[in-house]
């Protein structure tokens, strides 16, 4: 398989500790428009916690969307149109700060959860707002409940970054290992999983020891080590070849009945499913990476949602600038924005300030056939062709459309393409299609 070895460098090591941003005064709380109800108005109180956008979506009663929350208590001044930190638009509540708390700075007390039944616990995860951020940020309640016809279950847990110029999820892996393990067999019970793999960065700075077999609670669980030196590694594709190698290597059962509908997700995720069914919290914080070279200092910031992309600048020193150039959720595979009043939603993992030097022309250019996407391509698929199927509804093999599967999404046909072709999202687009 093809790989970039040190594609992109971050910081040399791991933050020791995370860092609680300051509570906005004004939380600006995103919300996808066209699927949510917006369940407050104008001039209403809210609670910490309390729902405010509610998923439009029902299938046999039961909720797959996830709900949104006030992060704070306060009044609401205003519901608004505004820029999301993926680029698109949305609606979000804005809710100025008053009144007390409800789950901040109180002890929780921790439930039960292995009484809880499966039907249960994904109602929970809808209604505490749960989002799985593995790849494209999805409800997991919607993602368990799709599985549900699934013979055998399997739930995989990235324990690292996928991107390498991130370091969020390693973060979280190692300074809450227990709570990500605990949040994986919650999720495990209500996917009514068979098994759970965990895969480990090949020098992890953390141990899964015998309280992963006791948190479990008798699921069978087995690790597979990834070489996160290479890029890609931490992609659904990728984790699973290294899963089936070590499977022919140590019939392991019953991995061995192991199948692309494995449900993948992250120590982030595991970490908001630990806080939504074991402390009961809706999801109001997200963990972020906050880094750049103009900004004095980097940090890894427990963020309330709603909190602006200026305010976490700030609070690391300030910017030279007032439009920086941002790049939300890495370099590789964020997405780029300018303006620093974007708020924090559920997705966000990191930003990182870059400078406003001269860029390249960003323009799109006719495809020259150099096949640079071919030679890169970890899976050895024709990244041209599928770009022009799509584009010109021509092929000239018919088996190129069964191969839109293998793409893991690693965007590095994007990187390399001179003509600066949406190479990636050309196959992403079709895949979705076929299904």
């Amino acid at each position: 398989m093809k790989t970039v070895h040190n594609f992109v460098k971050s910081e040399d090591a791991l933050f020791s500790s995370s860092v609680r941003s300051f509570l906005p005064q004004d939380a600006i709380v995103p919300f996808p428009s066209v699927s949510y109800n917006c369940m407050v108005e104008k001039g209403a109180l809210v609670s910490e916690g309390q729902v405010i956008a509610s998923a439009i979506q029902q299938e046999s009663n039961v909720m797959v969307g996830a709900d949104v929350h006030a992060p704070i208590p306060g009044t609401v001044t205003d519901i608004i149109t505004c820029k999301l930190a993926d680029g698109t638009v949305g609606s979000a509540v804005k809710i100025h700060l008053s009144g007390a708390f409800s789950y901040l700075g109180r002890k929780q007390e921790h439930t039960q959860w292995s009484t809880f039944t499966a039907d249960y616990l994904l109602s929970e995860l809808s209604q505490k707002g749960v989002v799985n951020t593995f790849a494209k940020p999805e409800a997991l309640s919607a993602q368990i409940k799709a599985r549900v016809s699934v013979k055998n279950r399997f739930l995989v847990v990235r324990m690292f970054d996928e991107d390498p110029s991130r370091v969020t999820d390693s973060f979280i892996a190692s300074r809450m290992t227990e709570q990500v393990v605990e949040g994986a067999a919650i999720t495990a019970r209500a996917l009514r999983a068979i098994g759970v793999i965990f895969a480990l960065p090949q020098k992890p700075l953390f141990v899964l020891d015998d309280f992963v077999e006791k948190i479990l609670g008798g699921i069978p669980f087995c690790t597979v080590t990834c070489d996160t030196n290479r890029y890609p590694s931490g992609f659904a594709q990728n984790i699973l070849q290294q899963v089936r190698k070590a499977i022919a290597q140590e019939n392991k059962e019953p991995f061995g009945n192991i199948n692309h509908r494995c449900l993948f997700i992250d120590p982030e995720t595991a970490v908001s499913v630990y806080d939504a069914i074991a402390l009961g919290i809706p999801v109001v914080e997200r963990y972020v990476h906050v880094t750049g070279k103009d900004l004095p200092s980097a940090a890894l910031f427990k963020v309330r949602i709603g909190t602006t992309l200026g305010a976490l600048a700030k609070q690391c020193g300030g910017l030279s600038t007032e439009k920086p150039n941002i790049i939300v959720n890495g370099l590789i595979r964020g997405a780029f924005v300018t303006d620093m009043n974007i708020p924090v939603g559920k997705y966000v993992k990191s930003v990182e300030f870059v400078d406003r030097s001269p860029k390249k022309d960003q323009k799109f250019a006719p495809c020259i056939h150099c096949g640079k996407c071919r030679s890169i391509c970890p899976e050895h698929i024709y990244p041209d062709l599928i770009y022009r199927y799509c584009t010109c509804g021509k092929i000239e093999e018919k088996g190129l459309l069964e191969i839109v599967d293998l793409c893991s999404d690693c965007g590095l046909c994007n990187s390399h393409c001179p003509s600066r072709l949406p190479l990636c999202q050309a196959i992403a687009s079709l895949r979705s299609q076929q299904k």
